[in-house]
């Protein structure tokens, strides 16, 4: 949420009272709980670029949470797996983490303390029991406003894509993208935002 509230004064500060909204990953995330806060009136439209919707979703978000408790919750160890283990093993060698070495040399620049939290508080908010929505499903499927969801074949779960298909909701999948399909087919999928940018109603 201080996320949100940074994204918020950073439109106050241009004075943009209106805007369409593109988030990938976090930032889809970001979005779609932002459109359900008190401002969430001065977002037109979003594209959910594989923003997290169900527990399947947060892969590395679980990584870092389930180390925390292995650490006994002392950050000073997790610290230790975090540079150690996390960013020098799996993240650079494990086939499972390659959506993530786009983000390594980010990663490496960030606070380990905000990454924890934020990898805690995606995990609580998308986690749920079977056969239950999670926070973000439920926030998802309930926008008032236009809305698509862009997902690439090689990386989006089971699990969302069956959710996206059981509320027929407004998606776009790329068939030879990984989690970044903005990058993987950047043709296509600029097409596709300025597709839907033309039925945002203004």
């Amino acid at each position: 949420l201080r996320q949100i509230a940074r994204l918020q004064r950073l439109l106050s500060r241009l004075s943009l009272d209106e805007v369409v909204l593109v988030g990938h990953s976090l930032g889809g995330m970001l979005g779609t709980l932002w459109m359900h806060r008190p401002d969430g009136e001065r977002i037109l439209g979003l594209i959910n670029i594989e923003g997290n919707l169900t527990p399947s979703d947060a892969t590395f978000s679980r990584l870092a949470a389930e180390a925390y408790e292995t650490c006994d919750r002392n950050f000073k160890r997790w610290k230790l797996w975090f540079y150690g283990d996390f960013l020098n093993q799996q993240v650079l060698v494990d086939p499972a983490c390659a959506a993530l070495r786009r983000y390594h040399a980010s990663i490496l620049f960030s606070r380990p303390e905000a990454f924890l939290q934020n990898a805690r508080e995606i995990l609580a908010r998308t986690i749920c029991e079977e056969g239950q929505e999670s926070e973000m499903t439920r926030l998802y499927a309930s926008a008032n406003i236009p809305t698509r969801y862009c997902w690439g074949n090689q990386s989006l779960s089971q699990a969302t894509r069956d959710f996206l298909g059981a509320r027929n909701l407004a998606e776009c999948g790329f068939m030879r993208s990984g989690h970044w399909p903005m990058i993987d087919e950047p043709e296509d999928f600029y097409q596709a935002v300025d597709a839907f940018l033309n039925e945002v109603p203004r």
